[in-house]
């Protein structure tokens, strides 16, 4: 046997290290997805800004959300976007089905599903969608790079008159 080659426990052992490592970044990405949902619940714009990685990071809400939906980037922009929601919707998140595919050591993508309940309307499911996130670590903290949102109204939407209809 070559001394210079790696034995099987050897193998097997970067094997699990590499596992456990994927698996702890999977948890972590859920996790900062569950931080994002608590942080918009409780109107915490600061904490929803430390979620994203700098200057850099964006956000695309759909128009029948936020009237201004379009790609917005750079923390100031996207904390407007966050401040302006927190106040005409009165958010309720449930994000559901996270899909991670990791794509290096530090870098991510995902969808999530999500029902967005508004205080405005007695907590009921007013948008259905997915967001298509990108993930970065940065300084060993999993980040959003990017967070897309999709969203449909629901029927409880098409009886609201338009007036009334946040955003």
């Amino acid at each position: 046997m070559n001394q210079d080659s790696p034995s099987a426990d050897q193998l097997e052992s970067s094997t699990l290290r590499q596992r456990v490592t994927e698996l702890y970044d999977r948890m972590q990405i859920e996790q900062l997805v569950v931080r994002y949902a608590h942080a918009v619940r409780e109107k915490d714009a600061d904490l929803v800004m430390s979620l994203f990685a700098g200057n850099n990071a964006s956000v695309d809400f759909d128009r029948s959300v936020i009237a201004d939906g379009e790609e917005k980037q750079g923390l100031s922009a996207v904390r407007k976007v966050y401040a302006d929601g927190f106040e005409s919707l009165d958010p309720w998140p449930h994000l559901c089905n996270h899909l991670i595919e990791l794509q290096d050591s530090t870098h991510a993508t995902g969808i999530v599903s999500l029902e967005l309940r508004t205080g405005k309307k007695s907590y009921q499911v007013a948008w259905i969608g997915v967001y298509r996130d990108v993930y970065e670590k940065v300084d060993g903290v999993w980040k959003f790079k990017t967070r897309a949102a999709t969203v449909k109204k629901t029927p409880l939407m098409s009886t609201w008159p338009e007036a009334d209809i946040p955003g």
